[in-house]
Order: C-alpha cells, then sequence, then structure tokens
C-alpha cells in the first residue's frame, strides 16, 4: 500500500494504477477457469452514467485487455449522492460471489468489509486506512482491502499551503467536512490549525454528508461570506472558491 498520492498524478492515471496494479492478478487468476467470465462490483457515491472516476475505471480495465459485457462482468451500485444504501450494495454484490469489490471510497469500503473477509477488497481513496480499521498497518496491511490514502490528517496542511500559493489574498476560509468520514473530526482539526498558520482566518466548520446538508452548507456560506471553501475528507475533497 502506498501512503500517498502525489497531487500531480492525474486521476484518469490513478485510477489506472489501481485497476492494473491491484485487479490483474485476481481476474487473470478467475480468467484462467474455463468458461469463468470475472466479476467485479463497484459500489460508489456517483450516478450512472459518465464520471472521472468511472470512465478512468473502465479506460483502465480497457487497458489490461478486459471489455465489460464481452469479457468482464461489472456489477456497478451508484449511491446517487448519498452512502446511505451501502450496506444493503455490499451484501447484495457478496451473494452475487464477485471476484473483487471496488468501493470508491472510505464508507462503501467498510461496508464491504464488514460484509466480507475473503472477497478481496480495492479503496482508491482512503482517509486514514489504520485509523479506519481496514489494515492493521501500513507497511504490512494483512486481511482483504488494499487501496491508496491521501486523505491523512497532516496532509490538511500541504493542501492548504498549496491552495495559498495558487490564491494568496484569501484572508477567510470556510471548513466543509464530509461527517460520514470517520475521521472528519481529526482531519478538520489539522486543517483549522494550518489556516491558521498559513494565516487564513478558519470560519466555524460546517458538516454535511448529503446533498441536501451540502445545498444548505454552501447557503450558510454565502451569508458568511467566507474568501473560499476547503472541503475536507471524504467522498469529496478540493478547494472550491465560491462564485
Amino acid at each position: 500500500m502506498n501512503p500517498t498520492r502525489s497531487p500531480a498524478i492525474p486521476r484518469r492515471t490513478f485510477l489506472v494504477m489501481i485497476s492494473g496494479g491491484l485487479l490483474a492478478a485476481p481476474l487473470a487468476s478467475e480468467a484462467q477457469q474455463a468458461g469463468r467470465i470475472p466479476k467485479i462490483a463497484f459500489i460508489t457515491t456517483t450516478a450512472p452514467g459518465g464520471s472521472p472516476t468511472t470512465d478512468a475505471f473502465r479506460g483502465g480495465l480497457r487497458d489490461l485487455g478486459y471489455i465489460e459485457g464481452q469479457n468482464l462482468i461489472v456489477e456497478w451500485r451508484w449511491g446517487r449522492g448519498t452512502t446511505e444504501r451501502f450496506a444493503e450494495f455490499a451484501a447484495e454484490v457478496v451473494g452475487l460471489k464477485v471476484d473483487v469489490i471496488v468501493a470508491a471510497n472510505s464508507p462503501a469500503g467498510r461496508a464491504a468489509q464488514k460484509a466480507t473477509r475473503t472477497i478481496p477488497i480495492v479503496i482508491p481513496t482512503m482517509a486514514d486506512p489504520v485509523g479506519d480499521g481496514f489494515v492493521t498497518a501500513v507497511a504490512r496491511p494483512g486481511g482483504n482491502i488494499t487501496g491508496f490514502t491521501f486523505q491523512l490528517p497532516e496532509l490538511q496542511g500541504k493542501r492548504l499551503q498549496l491552495f495559498k500559493e495558487a490564491v494568496p489574498s484569501v484572508p477567510r476560509i470556510a471548513l466543509l467536512v464530509d461527517s460520514s468520514d470517520r475521521n472528519y473530526r481529526s482531519l478538520a482539526k489539522e486543517a483549522e490549525m494550518a489556516a491558521r498558520t498559513l494565516g487564513m482566518q478558519p470560519q466555524p466548520v460546517v458538516e454535511a454528508r448529503t446533498p441536501n446538508e451540502i445545498k444548505n452548507a454552501f447557503a450558510t456560506f454565502t451569508r458568511r461570506s467566507p474568501g473560499a471553501v476547503f472541503i475536507v475528507g471524504g467522498t469529496y475533497s478540493t478547494p472550491i472558491e465560491p462564485s
């Protein structure tokens, strides 16, 4: 497991790495069984249709010679903006005896982990794999879960530093935190401390986990008029400047 990912790596390249490095071996093994088409489950917060995540995932599989509907079955499970059905999705795909479960984020990974201890689980974006209980140690993860992490609390300062370099004139910054992330409090604390160190005044943290709560959060930001919004952790993570 690689504990961090450089921000310079494009998302498509990153997910191709995931597809190639972590999925190729189990799929190749299953393909050796005569007449057996490998089956992957993909649990995500997004909705059906094109997205950077799903497009890159399909592209990475194509690079390995796997075409959905020809020599590969993908069991898609769409959260459509929420994580509420992830436990149900995980139970479904385990019942379908998939070969690999790809959990697009930590909440999906947590649901998959509760549903199976034997089917390999790939989590492309983990906040804190040890703190979340996904692995026993980064160097020696053990178990049936692997993936990448770039949401560690200590990285919040680096992200804010890069943001400050890109937009140096921001005096106040609002913090939007995905409260479905188990480590959101530590992530938010690190972000607040980093903002003060960089000379930006952090406004009170606003927590959100559903589309409606996110909408309400931005209504709050509009009233407070921060110079920027920094989104911390979970299934959404990028700095956003309000228009």
